[in-house]
Protein backbone atom coordinates (compact mmCIF):
# COMPACT_ATOMS: atom_id res chain seq x y z
CA UNK A 1 0.00 0.00 0.00
CA UNK A 2 3.17 2.51 0.55
CA UNK A 3 4.22 1.81 -2.86
CA UNK A 4 1.08 2.39 -4.31
CA UNK A 5 0.60 5.93 -2.20
CA UNK A 6 4.43 6.90 -3.24
CA UNK A 7 3.63 6.32 -7.17
CA UNK A 8 0.07 7.54 -7.19
CA UNK A 9 1.66 10.58 -5.11
CA UNK A 10 4.17 11.21 -7.41
CA UNK A 11 1.50 11.35 -10.57
CA UNK A 12 0.05 13.78 -8.64
CA UNK A 13 2.93 16.10 -8.07
CA UNK A 14 3.77 15.55 -12.06
CA UNK A 15 0.16 16.19 -13.05
CA UNK A 16 0.01 19.52 -10.59
CA UNK A 17 3.32 20.74 -11.54
CA UNK A 18 2.72 19.92 -15.83
CA UNK A 19 -0.95 20.49 -16.05
CA UNK A 20 -2.82 22.12 -13.10
CA UNK A 21 -0.35 25.53 -13.39
CA UNK A 22 0.52 26.49 -17.12
CA UNK A 23 1.28 30.25 -18.71
CA UNK A 24 2.10 30.96 -22.08
CA UNK A 25 5.75 32.56 -22.04
CA UNK A 26 6.76 35.05 -24.30
CA UNK A 27 10.64 35.14 -23.94
CA UNK A 28 11.64 38.67 -26.16
CA UNK A 29 15.15 38.23 -27.90
CA UNK A 30 17.87 40.58 -28.22
CA UNK A 31 19.08 41.71 -31.21
CA UNK A 32 20.23 38.50 -32.98
CA UNK A 33 23.70 38.83 -35.17
CA UNK A 34 23.53 37.26 -38.62
CA UNK A 35 25.43 34.60 -39.28
CA UNK A 36 27.06 32.70 -42.31
CA UNK A 37 25.36 29.23 -43.66
CA UNK A 38 27.00 27.29 -45.89
CA UNK A 39 25.82 24.40 -47.96
CA UNK A 40 28.21 22.39 -50.16
CA UNK A 41 28.94 19.45 -51.88
CA UNK A 42 31.83 18.11 -53.36
CA UNK A 43 31.75 14.66 -55.08
CA UNK A 44 33.68 12.36 -57.45
CA UNK A 45 31.17 12.95 -60.28
CA UNK A 46 32.43 15.37 -63.24
CA UNK A 47 30.56 17.86 -63.08
CA UNK A 48 29.74 21.49 -61.52
CA UNK A 49 29.54 21.56 -58.26
CA UNK A 50 27.72 23.89 -56.18
CA UNK A 51 28.54 25.63 -52.75
CA UNK A 52 25.41 28.45 -51.29
CA UNK A 53 26.17 31.27 -48.76
CA UNK A 54 23.40 32.89 -46.87
CA UNK A 55 22.43 34.19 -43.53
CA UNK A 56 20.54 33.24 -40.90
CA UNK A 57 17.18 34.42 -39.69
CA UNK A 58 16.79 35.87 -36.33
CA UNK A 59 14.08 33.56 -34.65
CA UNK A 60 10.35 35.04 -35.62
CA UNK A 61 11.19 37.02 -38.49
CA UNK A 62 10.44 36.21 -42.24
CA UNK A 63 13.06 34.14 -43.96
CA UNK A 64 15.11 35.75 -45.89
CA UNK A 65 16.34 33.59 -48.62
CA UNK A 66 17.90 35.56 -50.58
CA UNK A 67 22.10 34.22 -51.00
CA UNK A 68 25.12 36.41 -50.42
CA UNK A 69 26.99 37.69 -53.17
CA UNK A 70 30.30 38.92 -53.98
CA UNK A 71 32.08 36.23 -51.98
CA UNK A 72 36.02 35.04 -53.11
CA UNK A 73 36.20 31.26 -52.83
CA UNK A 74 37.70 28.39 -53.33
CA UNK A 75 38.76 24.64 -52.79
CA UNK A 76 41.90 23.16 -51.96
CA UNK A 77 42.89 19.47 -52.12
CA UNK A 78 45.85 18.15 -49.61
CA UNK A 79 48.10 18.53 -52.18
CA UNK A 80 47.95 22.19 -52.59
CA UNK A 81 46.17 22.43 -55.68
CA UNK A 82 43.41 24.76 -55.48
CA UNK A 83 39.99 25.14 -58.13
CA UNK A 84 38.24 28.77 -57.90
CA UNK A 85 34.60 29.16 -57.78
CA UNK A 86 32.59 31.30 -59.62
CA UNK A 87 28.94 32.86 -58.43
CA UNK A 88 26.37 32.69 -61.23
CA UNK A 89 23.32 33.94 -59.37
CA UNK A 90 22.85 35.45 -56.10
CA UNK A 91 24.69 33.14 -53.54
CA UNK A 92 25.19 29.98 -55.78
CA UNK A 93 29.27 29.40 -56.45
CA UNK A 94 30.19 26.52 -58.87
CA UNK A 95 33.33 25.08 -59.47
CA UNK A 96 34.49 24.31 -63.33
CA UNK A 97 32.80 21.67 -64.86
CA UNK A 98 35.60 19.08 -65.41
CA UNK A 99 36.28 19.28 -61.96
CA UNK A 100 35.82 16.33 -59.73
CA UNK A 101 36.83 15.08 -56.32
CA UNK A 102 38.96 11.81 -55.47
CA UNK A 103 38.66 9.12 -53.09
CA UNK A 104 41.37 8.99 -50.32
CA UNK A 105 42.01 12.91 -51.02
CA UNK A 106 41.33 15.89 -48.63
CA UNK A 107 39.20 18.65 -49.63
CA UNK A 108 39.00 22.70 -47.66
CA UNK A 109 36.63 24.93 -48.47
CA UNK A 110 37.80 28.50 -47.76
CA UNK A 111 35.77 31.71 -48.21
CA UNK A 112 36.43 35.40 -47.79
CA UNK A 113 33.15 37.02 -47.35
CA UNK A 114 31.93 40.33 -48.35
CA UNK A 115 32.53 41.56 -45.28
CA UNK A 116 36.10 40.14 -44.87
CA UNK A 117 35.33 37.44 -42.58
CA UNK A 118 36.77 34.32 -43.77
CA UNK A 119 36.27 30.98 -43.62
CA UNK A 120 37.13 27.48 -43.90
CA UNK A 121 36.32 24.21 -43.17
CA UNK A 122 38.11 21.47 -41.45
CA UNK A 123 39.50 18.97 -44.24
CA UNK A 124 37.12 16.66 -45.25
CA UNK A 125 38.52 13.06 -46.71
CA UNK A 126 36.61 11.28 -49.40
CA UNK A 127 35.54 7.54 -48.47
CA UNK A 128 35.69 4.87 -51.21
CA UNK A 129 32.13 4.13 -52.89
CA UNK A 130 29.66 2.51 -51.20
CA UNK A 131 28.69 -1.25 -52.35
CA UNK A 132 25.82 -2.57 -52.09
CA UNK A 133 23.58 -6.26 -53.46
CA UNK A 134 20.95 -5.33 -54.91
CA UNK A 135 17.55 -3.33 -55.67
CA UNK A 136 14.42 -5.26 -54.44
CA UNK A 137 11.03 -3.55 -55.01
CA UNK A 138 7.27 -4.10 -53.59
CA UNK A 139 3.60 -3.02 -54.72
CA UNK A 140 2.70 -1.36 -51.36
CA UNK A 141 0.17 1.48 -50.21
CA UNK A 142 1.67 5.08 -48.84
CA UNK A 143 -0.45 7.86 -46.09
CA UNK A 144 -0.41 10.96 -47.41
CA UNK A 145 -1.70 14.22 -46.12
CA UNK A 146 -3.72 17.11 -47.76
CA UNK A 147 -5.68 20.38 -46.81
CA UNK A 148 -8.90 20.81 -48.35
CA UNK A 149 -9.71 24.09 -50.22
CA UNK A 150 -13.33 24.08 -48.83
CA UNK A 151 -13.32 23.03 -45.04
CA UNK A 152 -9.36 23.96 -44.55
CA UNK A 153 -8.92 20.60 -42.64
CA UNK A 154 -6.37 17.84 -43.45
CA UNK A 155 -7.67 14.81 -44.90
CA UNK A 156 -5.49 11.68 -45.22
CA UNK A 157 -5.39 9.80 -48.32
CA UNK A 158 -3.90 5.79 -48.82
CA UNK A 159 -2.58 5.47 -52.70
CA UNK A 160 -1.08 2.77 -54.15
CA UNK A 161 2.69 2.86 -56.02
CA UNK A 162 5.93 0.84 -55.27
CA UNK A 163 8.41 1.21 -52.60
CA UNK A 164 11.89 0.31 -53.59
CA UNK A 165 14.35 -0.92 -50.78
CA UNK A 166 18.15 -0.89 -50.96
CA UNK A 167 19.31 -4.49 -49.63
CA UNK A 168 22.87 -4.58 -48.18
CA UNK A 169 24.48 -7.85 -46.72
CA UNK A 170 27.28 -6.33 -43.98
CA UNK A 171 29.51 -7.35 -41.33
CA UNK A 172 28.06 -6.43 -38.46
CA UNK A 173 31.77 -4.86 -37.38
CA UNK A 174 32.02 -2.78 -40.37
CA UNK A 175 29.13 -0.66 -40.67
CA UNK A 176 29.03 1.85 -43.96
CA UNK A 177 28.28 5.50 -43.21
CA UNK A 178 25.98 6.74 -46.17
CA UNK A 179 23.08 8.67 -47.73
CA UNK A 180 21.10 8.48 -50.39
CA UNK A 181 18.66 10.72 -52.74
CA UNK A 182 15.97 9.58 -53.96
CA UNK A 183 14.99 11.24 -58.13
CA UNK A 184 12.13 10.49 -59.61
CA UNK A 185 11.93 10.46 -63.58
CA UNK A 186 8.91 11.38 -65.44
CA UNK A 187 8.02 12.05 -69.25
CA UNK A 188 5.39 13.82 -71.50
CA UNK A 189 4.24 15.78 -73.82
CA UNK A 190 3.25 19.13 -74.82
CA UNK A 191 0.76 20.24 -78.28
CA UNK A 192 1.87 22.59 -79.63
CA UNK A 193 -0.67 24.11 -82.02
CA UNK A 194 0.18 24.24 -85.83
CA UNK A 195 -1.14 25.99 -88.99
CA UNK A 196 -4.46 24.87 -90.09
CA UNK A 197 -5.51 23.10 -86.89
CA UNK A 198 -2.33 20.71 -87.01
CA UNK A 199 -0.60 19.75 -83.81
CA UNK A 200 2.97 18.43 -82.97
CA UNK A 201 4.28 17.70 -79.65
CA UNK A 202 7.69 18.40 -77.26
CA UNK A 203 8.70 15.63 -76.16
CA UNK A 204 9.50 16.29 -72.42
CA UNK A 205 11.08 15.27 -69.66
CA UNK A 206 11.54 16.14 -65.99
CA UNK A 207 13.49 14.80 -62.85
CA UNK A 208 12.37 15.47 -59.26
CA UNK A 209 13.94 14.93 -56.34
CA UNK A 210 11.29 13.01 -53.85
CA UNK A 211 13.95 12.32 -51.24
CA UNK A 212 12.01 14.49 -48.57
CA UNK A 213 9.37 11.97 -49.06
CA UNK A 214 11.21 9.57 -47.20
CA UNK A 215 11.46 8.82 -43.34
CA UNK A 216 15.06 9.33 -43.64
CA UNK A 217 17.86 9.39 -46.10
CA UNK A 218 20.34 7.73 -44.08
CA UNK A 219 20.40 3.64 -43.36
CA UNK A 220 18.58 2.79 -40.13
CA UNK A 221 21.03 -0.33 -39.09
CA UNK A 222 18.93 -0.32 -35.53
CA UNK A 223 17.26 -3.42 -36.44
CA UNK A 224 18.42 -6.82 -38.38
CA UNK A 225 21.86 -8.36 -38.26
CA UNK A 226 23.69 -8.64 -41.13
CA UNK A 227 21.06 -7.87 -43.63
CA UNK A 228 19.66 -4.27 -43.93
CA UNK A 229 17.02 -3.20 -46.05
CA UNK A 230 16.46 0.62 -46.65
CA UNK A 231 13.54 2.26 -48.34
CA UNK A 232 15.03 4.56 -51.10
CA UNK A 233 11.95 5.38 -52.91
CA UNK A 234 8.47 5.56 -53.07
CA UNK A 235 6.97 5.97 -56.94
CA UNK A 236 3.10 6.21 -57.44
CA UNK A 237 1.14 4.13 -59.81
CA UNK A 238 -1.13 6.46 -61.13
CA UNK A 239 -0.25 9.87 -62.96
CA UNK A 240 -2.92 11.54 -60.44
CA UNK A 241 -0.99 11.15 -56.99
CA UNK A 242 1.49 13.07 -58.56
CA UNK A 243 -0.02 15.51 -56.47
CA UNK A 244 0.67 14.62 -53.48
CA UNK A 245 4.76 15.24 -54.95
CA UNK A 246 3.77 19.04 -55.96
CA UNK A 247 4.71 18.08 -59.36
CA UNK A 248 3.15 20.39 -62.14
CA UNK A 249 0.46 19.10 -64.13
CA UNK A 250 1.12 17.36 -67.62
CA UNK A 251 -0.05 14.62 -69.48
CA UNK A 252 2.22 12.19 -68.17
CA UNK A 253 2.88 9.06 -69.10
CA UNK A 254 2.61 5.66 -67.26
CA UNK A 255 6.02 5.03 -67.16
CA UNK A 256 8.07 5.20 -63.74
CA UNK A 257 11.83 5.42 -63.09
CA UNK A 258 13.92 5.97 -59.80
CA UNK A 259 17.19 7.36 -59.74
CA UNK A 260 19.32 7.03 -56.88
CA UNK A 261 22.49 8.47 -55.82
CA UNK A 262 24.80 6.92 -52.72
CA UNK A 263 26.86 9.25 -51.19
CA UNK A 264 29.67 7.92 -49.00
CA UNK A 265 30.21 9.94 -45.94
CA UNK A 266 32.98 10.39 -43.71
CA UNK A 267 32.96 11.24 -39.47
CA UNK A 268 31.91 14.69 -39.88
CA UNK A 269 29.02 14.44 -42.51
CA UNK A 270 27.46 11.53 -40.97
CA UNK A 271 27.37 13.84 -37.80
CA UNK A 272 25.24 16.51 -39.77
CA UNK A 273 23.12 14.22 -41.84
CA UNK A 274 22.84 11.72 -38.38
CA UNK A 275 21.43 14.73 -36.10
CA UNK A 276 19.58 16.16 -38.98
CA UNK A 277 17.17 13.07 -39.20
CA UNK A 278 16.55 12.68 -35.59
CA UNK A 279 14.75 16.43 -35.93
CA UNK A 280 13.36 15.67 -39.01
CA UNK A 281 11.91 12.17 -37.40
CA UNK A 282 10.48 14.46 -34.15
CA UNK A 283 6.59 13.47 -34.09
CA UNK A 284 6.26 15.98 -31.09
CA UNK A 285 6.22 13.11 -28.46
CA UNK A 286 7.25 13.84 -24.80
CA UNK A 287 10.49 12.48 -25.33
CA UNK A 288 11.46 13.05 -28.94
CA UNK A 289 15.09 14.28 -28.87
CA UNK A 290 15.28 17.98 -27.88
CA UNK A 291 15.98 19.73 -31.30
CA UNK A 292 19.93 21.12 -31.28
CA UNK A 293 22.41 23.34 -33.59
CA UNK A 294 23.25 20.73 -35.94
CA UNK A 295 27.09 20.15 -35.97
CA UNK A 296 29.19 21.78 -38.95
CA UNK A 297 32.44 21.78 -39.55
CA UNK A 298 33.39 25.43 -40.55
CA UNK A 299 34.65 28.19 -38.69
CA UNK A 300 35.57 31.48 -38.67
CA UNK A 301 39.36 32.45 -38.89
CA UNK A 302 39.85 36.11 -38.16
CA UNK A 303 37.29 35.68 -35.51
CA UNK A 304 37.27 32.68 -33.96
CA UNK A 305 34.38 33.35 -31.72
CA UNK A 306 32.14 34.00 -34.79
CA UNK A 307 29.62 31.44 -35.21
CA UNK A 308 29.15 29.84 -38.75
CA UNK A 309 26.54 27.06 -39.71
CA UNK A 310 25.96 24.31 -42.21
CA UNK A 311 28.22 22.04 -43.73
CA UNK A 312 30.79 21.43 -46.75
CA UNK A 313 30.36 18.18 -47.71
CA UNK A 314 33.35 15.87 -49.87
CA UNK A 315 31.47 12.46 -50.74
CA UNK A 316 32.15 9.84 -53.10
CA UNK A 317 29.03 9.44 -55.46
CA UNK A 318 26.92 6.21 -56.65
CA UNK A 319 24.74 6.65 -59.46
CA UNK A 320 21.91 4.46 -61.39
CA UNK A 321 19.07 4.14 -62.23
CA UNK A 322 16.11 1.20 -62.46
CA UNK A 323 12.87 1.66 -64.42
CA UNK A 324 9.41 -0.04 -62.54
CA UNK A 325 7.51 -2.11 -64.38
CA UNK A 326 4.27 -3.37 -63.03
CA UNK A 327 3.17 -6.90 -63.84
CA UNK A 328 -0.25 -6.95 -65.46
CA UNK A 329 -2.67 -9.33 -63.43
CA UNK A 330 -0.79 -8.94 -60.62
CA UNK A 331 0.47 -7.00 -57.55
CA UNK A 332 4.18 -7.51 -58.48
CA UNK A 333 6.82 -5.54 -60.07
CA UNK A 334 10.15 -6.00 -62.06
CA UNK A 335 12.87 -3.55 -61.18
CA UNK A 336 15.16 -3.15 -64.72
CA UNK A 337 18.25 -1.04 -64.96
CA UNK A 338 18.16 2.09 -67.13
CA UNK A 339 20.14 4.71 -68.25
CA UNK A 340 23.32 6.57 -66.64
CA UNK A 341 21.69 9.03 -64.59
CA UNK A 342 24.43 11.74 -65.20
CA UNK A 343 23.89 11.73 -68.55
CA UNK A 344 20.05 13.25 -68.75
CA UNK A 345 19.54 16.66 -67.57
CA UNK A 346 17.66 17.53 -64.68
CA UNK A 347 14.50 18.72 -67.52
CA UNK A 348 14.19 19.76 -70.79
CA UNK A 349 12.31 19.60 -74.14
CA UNK A 350 13.12 18.38 -77.22
CA UNK A 351 10.34 19.80 -80.56
CA UNK A 352 9.05 16.72 -82.47
CA UNK A 353 12.47 14.71 -81.54
CA UNK A 354 12.40 11.91 -79.15
CA UNK A 355 15.97 12.04 -76.51
CA UNK A 356 18.16 9.00 -76.72
CA UNK A 357 17.50 7.97 -73.47
CA UNK A 358 13.45 8.06 -74.06
CA UNK A 359 11.19 5.19 -72.79
CA UNK A 360 8.58 3.60 -75.18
Amino acid sequence: MKRIFIILSFWGIWLIAFTGCQEIYNHELGDMPDYLVVNGLLTTQAGAHEVRLSMTTPYGQQTNRSGISGATMWIEDCEGNEVLLEETSAGRYYTSNDFQGEVGKSYVLRIIAPDGYIYESEPQEIKPPVEFQDVDAEFSYETFYFQSSVSNRIYEDLIEGTKVYLETLLDNADIPMFRFGAGLYLQYYVAVPGPHGAETYDYCWMVRNVTDLLPRDIPDFSTGSGFYHHLIGFLPYSTSDLYYFNIPEYSYDHHRTLITRLYALNSDSYAFHYAKNLQLSDEGKFFDPIAAELPTNMRCVNDTSRRVFGLFEASSETAFSFRVVYISGSSMVQMIPWEDPNTIPDDGCLYEEQPDFWIY
